[in-house]
């Protein structure tokens, strides 16, 4: 198993994986109209151009793409002249849960992170836990629960 950065060539891989969490899982609550593949293009083309962190989890014996962590770089909203690393999407394969897989893709998402932040790209990290992680304790990750969301209307 290796952690890589992702690359053009992994736009299929992330395009496909987003249609396929919106079909599954909460995110439909939110995709009234359908996804747009286009503009997933365009978001991942942004965010490996510099604007994020986007990590793939790959089964090198298999050469397949198992899992992926991504995070963009956003103003802070009451403040923005500070930026903010909000990761996105954290993702692998069923087969690959409770294997090590999603905690070293995290790890490797979070040195990037400590990186961008020891270069003063961004000042701080929020991570969202939508279901199936909202039990995981990203403490030791050193995150602080701050906030909970809601949703109402959908």
């Amino acid at each position: 198993m290796k952690i890589r950065e992702a690359n053009k060539f992994d736009v299929d891989y992330f395009v496909d994986l987003v249609h396929q969490l919106a079909d599954a899982e909460h995110i439909a609550t939110y995709n009234h109209g359908g996804l747009d593949s286009e503009y997933l293009n365009q978001l991942f083309a942004t965010i490996i151009a510099g604007a994020g962190i986007a990590l793939i989890a790959e089964d090198d014996k298999k050469q397949k793409n198992v899992g992926m962590a991504i995070g963009m770089i956003s103003p802070a909203l009451w403040a923005p002249h500070i930026l903010n690393m909000i990761q996105i999407l954290l993702w692998t394969d069923e087969e690959y849960r409770k294997t090590r897989t999603g905690y070293k893709l995290l790890k490797a998402y979070e040195d990037k992170v400590e990186e961008f932040i020891e270069q003063d790209r961004i000042r701080y990290s929020t991570i969202c836990a939508s279901e199936p992680l909202f039990d995981t304790d990203f403490s030791k990750f050193n995150y602080t629960m701050d906030e909970k969301v809601w949703i109402r209307g959908a």
